[in-house]
């Protein structure tokens, strides 16, 4: 998979918050979502530069330490631990086809994105 992002989202299986992680398949035009629960937040008051609830932070990409089932939004000290760390299993997942871009030339799917064949450069991102 490539193209992975990670975002704040409400847990849809319960109260409280979940990390959504979404990705493309390598080798299929496919976009698969993964909804982890959060156990713990809590503000990193060294890291908190802009004042903010959790809540405001809900479709907001995260950055992760990889592995660790710890995530954080840079620039305002908010910490989000998944329920069983690295470990955690998702409440929720789908999966949906990405279609195919609509232009006049041939496509494929490869490496996680779409391509599109052009005369004088060969295959490009579409």
């Amino acid at each position: 998979m490539t193209t992975a992002t990670h975002h704040l989202d409400r847990n849809p299986a319960g109260p409280g918050f979940a990390v959504r992680y979404t990705d493309t398949e390598w080798s299929t035009p496919v976009r698969v979502s993964h909804w982890w629960p959060v156990g713990t937040v809590y503000r990193d008051p060294a890291q908190a530069t802009i004042p903010v609830a959790p809540e405001e932070l809900v479709g907001e990409a995260l950055s992760t330490h990889v592995g660790t089932g710890s995530f954080y939004h840079p620039g305002t000290g908010w910490r989000f631990g998944l329920v069983d760390g690295g470990k955690t299993q998702p409440v929720k997942t789908t999966r949906e086809e990405v279609p195919a871009p609509r232009v006049r030339v041939e496509t494929r799917w490869r490496n996680g994105r779409w391509e599109k064949r052009l005369k004088r450069k060969g295959w490009v991102w579409a």
